[in-house]
């Protein structure tokens, strides 16, 4: 049967002769992707304002770029049936609680998103975070190519071989979110601690970081974020197509998991938070 094999081949390739095609012509598909919605969220165990993000995937047969999504009714339900609904801020596409509520570890919340004519839901319980321990943290290392009266310092986003997964957002001194125009600004950089280890994780092409900074009598804050084992699901295959995409050990691209109903992507968390404030005289002397 081998000796076929060569002919075979041959009468393909004479077979086939190039053409000039025009672009235009081509039947492709409208449909880049499956999705209508996307879903980020801001919400902890704190008792403030809370925060989601709408967006739209982009299309890319269409050539279209992500965008917000407006004019969505927006809504959480507790288990006592409360309902606490959000309105969309000055920030397109965003949406912030109407009164400030506290959501309780270890509660299911259920969230409803009615835009466009559809209704999109989730669930989700909020896993309990432990106490911020000096041994059991991801410290930033003093920047010593900086020089000045503040004193900056620096970390990796990914570290691993922890007691929990866990989400970490290092502020500057005399800082907290409300000096940000949302938590979804390009300016907060969250950084994450993993129990095990990811091989992607560990050798990645780019070593991206976070920071934070402040005089010498200064106080920084540090908040530590519960991350439940489904929702690390989801951001571990949201690095191995982001943050791990390049590395040696980067796997092949799939869908995201997802909590929210069909025809949504992202994911509903509720995590619970503890803070705490950290002299800067630590910062420097912590190895």
């Amino acid at each position: 049967m081998k000796n076929y094999i060569p002919i075979l081949f041959l009468l393909l390739f004479n077979a086939c002769e190039m053409k000039e095609v025009n672009f235009n012509d081509l039947n492709l598909s409208t449909n880049g992707h499956q999705y209508e919605i996307a879903v980020n969220c801001y919400i902890t165990t704190e008792n403030t304002y809370h925060y989601i993000k709408l967006s739209e995937p982009g299309n890319y047969a269409l050539d279209i770029e992500s965008h917000a999504l407006s004019n969505a009714e927006i809504y959480i339900t507790d288990e006592d049936k409360n309902i606490h609904s959000f309105t969309e801020t000055d920030e397109k596409g965003v949406y912030v609680s109407v009164n400030m509520f506290q959501p309780v570890v270890y509660e299911s919340y259920i969230l409803t998103i009615n835009i466009n004519n559809k209704q999109y839901t989730a669930q989700t319980t909020v896993a309990s975070v432990s106490d911020i321990e000096s041994d059991n943290m991801p410290w930033p290392q003093i920047d010593e190519n900086v020089t000045g009266s503040m004193i900056y310092f620096s970390g990796l986003k990914h570290t691993f071989e922890y007691l929990e997964n866990a989400k970490w957002l290092w502020l500057y001194a005399n800082d907290n979110l409300s000096n940000y125009k949302n938590p979804f600004s390009p300016d907060i950089n969250f950084n994450y601690s993993h129990k095990g280890g990811e091989p992607q994780g560990f050798f990645p092409d780019n070593l991206y970081g976070f920071g934070t900074a402040g005089e010498i009598n200064d106080t920084v804050i540090v908040r530590k974020y519960s991350v439940s084992d489904e929702y690390h699901k989801f951001l571990l295959a949201l690095f191995s197509e982001t943050d791990w995409k390049t590395g040696i050990f980067s796997t092949i691209s799939g869908n995201l998991p997802t909590n929210i109903s069909q025809g949504g992507t992202g994911y509903f968390y509720i995590s619970d938070i503890k803070t705490a404030e950290i002299p800067i005289t630590q910062l420097i002397n912590q190895k």
